[in-house]
């Protein structure tokens, strides 16, 4: 998944990761389909801007990959 990162340049990969795992307890009733235990285990700062997040199981990626999920993720 990406995300443009404006606001988050300052950020260290590993303090990207904890804030994507807070953003996602935080999701509240968006979340409640969700793979069990989803977390996020991995993020690379790219050279146009964006973070590429990487997500813990195949079923937790195909879950972030919905429209919606990722709307109410970016919120």
């Amino acid at each position: 998944m990406n995300a443009n990162s404006n606001n988050l340049d300052s950020l260290t990969e590993k303090d990207l990761v904890v804030k994507a795992n807070m953003a996602l307890d935080l999701m509240g009733i968006e979340a409640a389909n969700q793979p069990n235990n989803t977390k996020f285990i991995g993020a690379k700062k790219l050279q146009n801007s964006n973070v590429l997040y990487q997500l813990d199981t195949v079923e937790a990626a195909k879950w972030m990959k919905q429209p919606e999920v990722q709307k109410a993720f970016m919120e």
